[in-house]
């Protein structure tokens, strides 16, 4: 009887403390859940239209070749008035004088500081937050851009130097930068250490002509975010989806977004996104698919988007 007593006595304590265990399980996971769905995701736009010039959104994308950075001073000065903060994309094309060497080789030479520093001044003058997008997509193999020619290690030099550079006049530390690869395989190749980096940016589109010939359907939001999240979540940096762009008509651009949305949540290092409210670039999908047009009505944005993200 002792023998049956203590066995009953173990076995009691064991469904116990498997109830206790199951029972703090349930509570992390609701408590987990809880937190994600409260999180604030931030919305902005490249909107060159300004279709949402009224509307309130917290970021606003531009790009800028820093060979010419005519109307940069007075866009981001239209921008930060209107209460977002800037995210200039800095694009620094090659000029004819160094055409020997690699854009990154030359802009590490110093060879390019007088657009490196104007630019630089341009930006910290608006005493201001502004985050600096400088030399995005360079993991791309398509040869779109010259900064993005596979020289990882030179692209790590440039990015330094560039940032360094403005540091050294922005000494209000009122400017940000942001690494933005499309975030390919090969993107963590070309980080350029968590020292130069405060936020880490992405690239998502879902183009239903490019998906349907090279994969065979259309992706959702989280089939095109969630390998390039994989890639850069190991650098610990807050990641911003710094262009996002869907096609089809406008019904299925707003569910397609509203389901972005919804998932984007469970992304703990996400802290937002931007739309790409533009036509693409001529040939930039190939040359045998229509030019994709990314832009949205306001009516097609979703709901919740326009409610959680004050638009």
């Amino acid at each position: 009887n002792d023998y049956i007593i203590e066995n009953m006595k173990k076995s009691t304590i064991a469904i116990i403390s498997v109830i206790f265990i199951f029972v703090l399980a349930m509570l992390a996971m609701w408590t987990f859940k809880a937190m994600i769905l409260d999180r604030e995701q931030l919305f902005g736009l490249y909107d060159p239209q300004g279709e949402f010039a009224t509307e309130k959104i917290h970021y606003e994308l531009s790009y800028f070749d820093w060979n010419n950075l005519h109307g940069a001073a007075n866009l981001l000065k239209t921008q930060i008035e209107r209460g977002r903060v800037p995210i200039v994309t800095l694009e620094p094309w090659a000029t004819d004088l160094f055409s020997n060497e690699t854009i990154l080789k030359a802009i590490a030479d110093g060879k390019y500081d007088s657009e490196n520093i104007a630019a630089c001044e341009k930006l910290a003058a608006h005493n201001s937050k502004v985050i600096v997008r400088w030399g995005h997509e360079m993991d791309l193999d398509d040869s779109r851009y010259p900064w993005a020619d596979q020289d990882q290690a030179g692209y790590v030099r440039a990015f330094r130097y560039f940032v360094d550079n403005c540091r050294s006049i922005d000494k209000e530390s009122l400017m940000q930068f942001m690494w933005s690869p499309s975030g390919e395989k090969d993107a963590s190749k070309y980080w350029p250490g968590k020292a130069y980096v405060d936020y880490i940016g992405t690239s998502v589109y879902s183009y239903d002509l490019w998906d349907e010939v090279n994969l065979g359907e259309k992706r959702t939001f989280d089939e095109v975010f969630f390998p390039k999240y994989w890639r850069l979540k190991g650098f610990d940096t807050p990641i911003l989806i710094a262009e996002m762009g869907v096609t089809g008509d406008q019904e299925y651009k707003s569910e397609w977004l509203s389901n972005a949305v919804s998932i984007a949540k469970y992304y703990p290092k996400l802290e937002g996104y931007v739309y790409f409210n533009s036509m693409d670039v001529l040939g930039s999908w190939g040359n045998d698919l229509p030019v994709p047009d990314w832009r949205i009505e306001k009516d097609a944005l979703p709901h919740s988007l326009l409610i959680e993200k004050g638009i």
